[in-house]
């Protein structure tokens, strides 16, 4: 069975999209919608279906790239979403997918939902990885824009992942850092990221961080 694995961050940066201000010529967001609502243009029901409507389009937008991405479409699937212990502007985000009639810990028919107040998505998403490694032998498809599961590539030949928006290969990942896959981490440990609280080594860039395991190899 083909396991997908889905940062639900995706859902964030959808939503991102859907409330953005609108224009006059841009697209009918959830944003233009409420406005209707709000200026007596529309009821609350018509609203609220146009909304769901741009939900559900998020879902089998979703589904479509998991088919496309599982290298056995065929074969049955086990889809589980990934949800993030900080929230998102203040807002959990499972409170966010309620409120258009969704079950955030089933949002389609067969998917499951994860959550802990402890636990961020990343860790989730790694931690379940390893342990359908263990237990499959089909692929395992994270999806995510989270740079650090590149490093999930030296795990098993079987791992694919997703940006959401295209597949990620371990060519890209070389041509993005200057290094295998395997040096990742050692890669992301000298260059520092502020976001996870790595200060990385003084005066080594991306390119001389590179350019170091190259040469000398992991650290």
């Amino acid at each position: 069975m083909v396991v997908n694995l889905i940062d639900a961050g995706y859902f964030v940066s959808r939503a991102s999209k859907h409330w953005a201000p609108c224009t006059a010529r841009g697209p009918k967001n959830m944003r233009w919608w409420n406005q209707q609502h709000r200026m007596g243009k529309c009821s609350f029901k018509e609203m609220r279906y146009k909304q769901i409507g741009m939900m559900k389009k998020d879902l089998d937008l979703l589904y479509v790239r998991m088919r496309q991405m599982s290298s056995s479409p065929e074969k049955g699937h086990r889809t589980i979403m990934c949800y993030d212990a900080s929230k998102h502007e203040g807002k959990d985000l499972r409170d966010q997918l309620s409120m258009f009639k969704f079950n955030p810990m089933c949002l389609s028919k067969g998917w499951e939902g994860v959550y802990d107040e402890y636990k961020e998505a990343d860790d989730w998403i790694a931690e379940l990885t390893k342990k359908y490694l263990a237990e499959t032998d089909e692929d395992i498809i994270i999806f995510s824009k989270d740079q650090d599961f590149y490093q999930a590539f030296m795990w098993d030949d079987r791992v694919k992942i997703h940006d959401c928006v295209r597949e990620v290969t371990r060519d890209e990942v070389f041509a993005s850092c200057g290094v295998p896959p395997e040096y990742y981490v050692d890669w992301k440990c000298l260059v520092g990221d502020t976001s996870d609280n790595i200060p990385g080594f003084p005066r080594i860039g991306a390119a001389s961080a590179a350019k170091l395991l190259i040469e000398h190899g992991s650290l």
